[in-house]
């Protein structure tokens, strides 16, 4: 990390929790304004059309569904 950096990564740990988790907001959100692949309307196509491979993989037999009450039982065991 360059010297700048890690200064003011240095003065933000410094922050309370709320204010961490407000510059952290931020600057994630800059992000986001940055990277248009990212903006909702992306983000839900890529959803739509995830989810419309999976539908199809389930209907040719290529992929299986599982009960909620078994996954749900699974993430418990962790």
């Amino acid at each position: 990390m360059s010297q700048p950096i890690e200064k003011i990564e240095a003065e933000a740990l410094q922050l309370s929790r709320h204010d961490r988790a407000k510059v952290a907001l931020h600057l994630l959100d800059s992000l986001e304004q940055e990277t248009p692949e990212f903006s909702p309307e992306a983000i839900e196509k890529a959803w739509l059309e995830e989810s419309a491979k999976r539908l199809e993989a389930y209907r040719s037999g290529d992929m299986r569904a599982y009960p909620a009450e078994e996954i749900i039982a699974e993430l418990g065991n962790l």
